[in-house]
């Protein structure tokens, strides 16, 4: 198990870690575990999406942030710096499916996006770092 793993690493009783753990989940200093999915598994395509805007402006940011938030394909929503500066990362059933929901986005949004491009990753390596969540979005 984990608890094993890291105990035998770092050469302490598995309660202690256990312990030392739960007191770091109290203290907020461990927020978060997250995981990494193959969603190929799952039957799913994993896309990144950029958006570029002739005309941007925060509100059409925020219209857009609030339709991602409705959309459950959509997975993250990243604002970026440089001549794309929104992107999403879908996980799709289809390239057709992609597509759908890009074509609702372009007729929602024609005011103001210009073009989107669109890649495929067949694999990602995450290295986590902090991340704004659409509830911290709310607060801000």
């Amino acid at each position: 198990s984990p608890m094993t793993d890291i105990a035998n690493k770092v050469d302490l009783n598995q309660m202690v870690v256990k312990q030392r753990i739960d007191t770091l989940e109290e203290h907020k200093v461990i927020i978060a575990y997250p995981i990494n999915l193959n969603i190929a598994t799952l039957g799913l395509l994993f896309f990144k999406a950029q958006f570029h805007f002739g005309v941007y402006d925060r509100h059409s940011e925020v219209q857009l942030l609030e339709y991602c938030k409705t959309n459950p394909y959509v997975t993250f929503f990243i604002r970026q710096i440089g001549d794309c500066m929104l992107e999403i990362e879908l996980e799709v059933k289809s390239y057709q499916h992609l597509n759908q929901i890009l074509g609702e986005i372009r007729q929602r949004f024609a005011h103001s996006i210009r073009a989107i491009d669109t890649t495929f990753i067949k694999r990602q390596v995450y290295k986590w770092v902090p991340f704004v969540s659409f509830d911290d979005e709310k607060s801000s």
